[in-house]
């Protein structure tokens, strides 16, 4: 079961903004393995899901689709860079 696992390792990173794009935060998705079974799990508002993947190959590519989707900045992006990219859009706007 996921809250047996003892090592989680990181394997993909994302940008989650807030709603109102004034915040972001850099989100590790994670890895494990507690018996024959792999589990992915983030630190997000909602964890990625308690299904129970039969393979790590299995658990990587939905890893990889759930970094994918829930991304909210440009390719590589880090929050920082983010944020930083999202105030000077809003600078350009107001004419600043």
């Amino acid at each position: 079961m996921k809250q047996h696992v003892l090592r989680w390792r990181t394997v993909e990173r994302y940008v989650s903004a807030t709603d109102d794009v004034v915040g972001a935060v850099d989100v590790k998705v994670q890895v494990g393995t507690c018996g024959k079974y792999w589990y992915v799990r983030t630190r997000d508002v909602d964890s990625a899901t308690d299904a129970a993947f039969p393979t790590e190959r299995e658990a990587l590519a939905y890893a990889a689709d759930l970094a994918e989707v829930r991304h909210d900045g440009w390719g590589g992006e880090t929050a920082a860079k983010y944020l930083a990219r999202i105030r000077r859009d809003l600078d350009e706007e107001e004419g600043v």
